[in-house]
């Protein structure tokens, strides 16, 4: 089953990233696998603690999802510069 990232759980995102963590994605954007065990592993950890991912019962739904949800986060910045 597919999760939905909620507009929430991205503003959420933000603030847990900050200004610095958000400057961070922009800079590796275009290889974010790359971050998968360091910085992926906090955010994926962060979303476990957000009531927006309570119902997110399988492992792979935070490993399937994490990289869309920077991905919406980066998108949403835009509109925020």
């Amino acid at each position: 089953m597919k999760q939905i990232i909620t507009t929430e759980l991205v503003k959420a995102t933000m603030r847990f990233l900050g200004q610095v963590g958000m400057k961070h994605m922009i800079e590796v954007q275009d290889d974010l696998i790359s971050i998968h065990l360091r910085e992926g592993m906090q955010i994926r950890n962060f979303m476990r603690s957000t009531p927006y991912c309570k119902d997110w019962t399988h492992e792979h739904d935070f490993d399937d999802n994490w990289i869309p949800l920077i991905r919406r986060c980066l998108k949403y910045n835009e509109f925020e510069l």
